[in-house]
């Protein structure tokens, strides 16, 4: 521009071809406007150099404005690209969501499978132990019966001897008769060696119930211990993850105050930019007269060195290219307007995402503590089902009236089947605990994948404080 206004003042005047032309346009000649009367060409040449430095800031500006656009354009790209990542994330925390609530079914159905089994064991052992328990009666019972009948024999085999013999030996049947006294006499003592026999096998009952309630006191305590153990270990690490996390939450607020102030500094910036505008405008209003008398003035210099019709096409030159700049600038606003409201929606959906996950994370909590209570129903309703199991045997045994050999043999038989229930029971109860524990380290790479995805801290530990409560509440309404 600066080359164009140089050549209105500095070329020299076309040849003409013909003078009927120059008459022509002396005829033509426009009158001198009388303010500018008495200005000399270096006054001219003063103000279109003033004009021209007005240009050259108003190009700068524009091309401020373009750089400004260009890199909220690219901002507003990486946002897009990073949303769109964040999106394939969640679908992928989605799908190992899935994955994760298909295979705790599958175990369910395995611990399902698993305590029908050990029903069906216990069952068939109760079965078994009750057939041998009446097969052993039944025995006694007949063997009972042929040494009565024995014994019957017997005494009528010896009352035939004993009158053949007091016929013929009276004093061999007194003899005879203070034996069977001194018999019936030991016979006589005999209830009271029965009620030594049932005292003794009370007090064996008596020390073997003292011996089982020491050993469950002992497996108690040190189940005990463990969860304690288990606890603290559980706590110390929850700590260490609420620090790491709350540092994670720190860095994710400066992050966004340091956007927010790039943010502050775009507005001031567009602001400055409007301001600029209008101090423009109202330039161009105030330099309208002088613009329109420096224009008369170069008529009446293109007039003189025959040079109008390129002078006035660097006139609409300079004109578009102030046309194009006001453009540029009014584009330039609403691109920022529209960048405005993009980041107002990604804002809209970043929260919306940031719910879900919440959502998602919590649901998954609770189903499976509702696996776990359910599992934790039956191993308790199993274990009462033992109780009143052994409890009913005890009374059979006591209300057989067996010799201390026999009860002794069946109570070691019990105790053998208490100890294999007992270890089935603790099995599935291990089994259980090491669910649980996978559950815990499914849900901690869980939150670990949140917080790379930038999801803020307090979300993340609300979650797990969640979990933690509701196992808590499941603890202590089980008894565990």
């Amino acid at each position: 521009m600066r080359h164009f206004t140089w050549e209105l003042f500095i070329m020299p005047p076309k040849k003409t071809k013909s003078k009927a032309g120059e008459k022509s346009s002396k005829d033509t000649q426009p009158e001198i406007p009388p303010e500018w009367q008495g200005k000399s060409v270096e006054e001219l040449k003063t103000l279109v150099e003033e004009l021209e430095s007005e240009l050259e800031s108003c190009r700068k500006r524009r091309n401020k404005a373009q750089v400004e656009h260009a890199s909220l354009q690219t901002y507003y790209d990486v946002t897009k690209d990073q949303i769109r990542e964040l999106e394939m994330k969640i679908d992928k925390i989605d799908l190992e969501i899935e994955n994760t609530e298909d295979d705790n079914a599958t175990e369910l159905k395995v611990y399902k499978q698993k305590s029908k089994y050990l029903q069906y064991c216990h069952e068939n052992k109760v079965k078994v132990t009750l057939e041998e328990d009446e097969s052993r009666q039944q025995n006694y019972e007949a063997n009972q019966a042929r040494h009565m009948n024995e014994l019957e024999t017997t005494k009528a085999t010896m009352m035939a001897e004993l009158f053949e013999t007091e016929r013929r030996h009276a004093e061999e049947i007194k003899n005879m008769q203070a034996e069977i006294e001194q018999e019936l006499s030991d016979i006589w003592t005999l209830p009271n060696f029965e009620e030594s026999c049932v005292s003794h096998h009370a007090q064996l009952k008596e020390e073997l119930e003292s011996r089982r309630k020491a050993e469950l006191d002992i497996v108690t305590s040190r189940k005990e211990s463990h969860m304690q153990d288990l606890m603290q270990c559980h706590e110390k690490m929850c700590s260490e993850m609420r620090e790491y996390y709350e540092g994670i939450d720190r860095e994710q607020e400066i992050e966004m105050e340091r956007l927010q102030a790039e943010i502050r500094k775009l507005k001031k910036a567009a602001q400055r930019h409007s301001e600029a505008k209008e101090r423009l405008e109202a330039s161009n209003q105030d330099h309208g007269k002088e613009l329109q008398d420096c224009l008369q003035q170069v008529a009446i210099l293109e007039f003189k060195t025959k040079d109008l019709g390129k002078d006035s096409v660097s006139l609409e030159n300079t004109n578009a290219r102030l046309a194009v700049t006001r453009r540029l600038i009014r584009e330039a606003k609403l691109n920022y307007s529209r960048l405005q409201d993009e980041y107002s929606k990604v804002q809209h959906e970043r929260d919306m995402l940031r719910a879900r996950t919440s959502e998602v994370a919590i649901e998954a909590c609770k189903e499976n503590i509702e696996k776990r209570s359910m599992l934790e129903n039956k191993i308790h309703t199993q274990k009462e089902a033992h109780t009143t199991i052994e409890q009913h045997l005890h009374h059979i045994i006591n209300s057989a009236g067996l010799d201390e050999r026999q009860s002794n043999l069946l109570l070691s038989n019990l105790e053998e089947f208490i100890a294999d229930n007992d270890k089935i029971t603790e099995k599935l109860t291990l089994e259980i605990a090491t669910a649980m524990k996978s559950y815990h380290k499914a849900l901690e790479c869980r939150q670990e994948e949140l917080r790379k995805m930038h999801v803020p801290n307090e979300e993340v530990i609300s979650i797990d404080i969640l979990s933690r409560d509701q196992k808590r509440a499941g603890e202590i309404k089980y008894g565990m």
